[in-house]
């Protein structure tokens, strides 16, 4: 595919929305983080959507992300 084809498949409206939604999703991610480095100990998922507003099942797949790339850990389970 030529670079003018590739280039040609969305209009700039669509790329402006799709940045918008990339940024979005650093938005939010810089937020858990944020949250979690306010925190005194660990905190809870109850924990991080109060403090963010964000979608428990959004953060889940955020928290994830950032556990793989080593931003984040979970605290030993206790019994």
């Amino acid at each position: 595919m030529t670079k003018a084809a590739s280039q040609a498949r969305f209009s700039p409206c669509e790329k402006e929305a799709a940045m918008t939604k990339q940024i979005r999703a650093l938005a939010r991610g810089l937020a858990i983080v944020n949250a979690i480095d306010r925190a005194s100990g660990p905190i809870s998922l109850g924990e991080l959507h109060h403090v963010t507003g964000i979608d428990r099942a959004t953060i889940l797949r955020i928290l994830a992300t950032l556990e793989q790339e080593g931003w984040v850990r979970r605290p030993p389970q206790t019994e």
